[in-house]
């Protein structure tokens, strides 16, 4: 089980012969769901490549520059303490089709996990999708969520 693999890495190590090893994410290329579909196109477009291939970094990128602009727009300001407010139990479509949303005290997001297999053509493939959103879990232990974002 890798933590850190991901689609884009894949045509590096399929001579290591990673076929059928597993890794968890957030997000998936392969995740079936129209806003998915849509977020592929849109990458692909973009790059000018039929081919290209969306990853999780690329996903949490999304979303963090969108609900950053949805909390700015909420604020009225680029204020970083009126910002940080704002953010505090947004909600967002991601990419995968989930609808996560923000912690308000920690600022981590509640996120769907995702275990996928490596495929032998280089894919990584949904095994096994939570049904719902994970909450966070700071790597600070000075952090805790708070009971309002929940």
């Amino acid at each position: 089980m890798s933590l850190s693999i991901n689609e884009s890495e894949l045509p590096a190590l399929m001579r290591s012969n990673v076929s059928g090893h597993y890794v968890a994410w957030n997000y998936l290329h392969a995740f079936d769901h129209s806003e998915n579909r849509a977020f592929i196109a849109a990458w692909r477009s973009f790059t000018g490549r039929a081919d290209a291939v969306t990853n999780d970094p690329m996903e949490a990128t999304w979303i963090g520059f969108n609900l950053w602009v949805a909390a700015v727009e909420a604020a009225g300001t680029t204020n970083v303490d009126k910002v940080r407010a704002a953010l505090a139990g947004r909600r967002i479509t991601a990419p995968s089709g989930f609808t996560v949303h923000m912690d308000g005290k920690t600022q981590h997001l509640y996120k769907p996990v995702m275990i996928g297999r490596i495929t032998g053509d280089g894919r990584i493939v949904p095994a096994s999708v939570t049904e719902g959103l994970v909450p966070p879990s700071p790597w600070s232990p000075w952090l805790s969520r708070s009971a309002s974002a929940a």
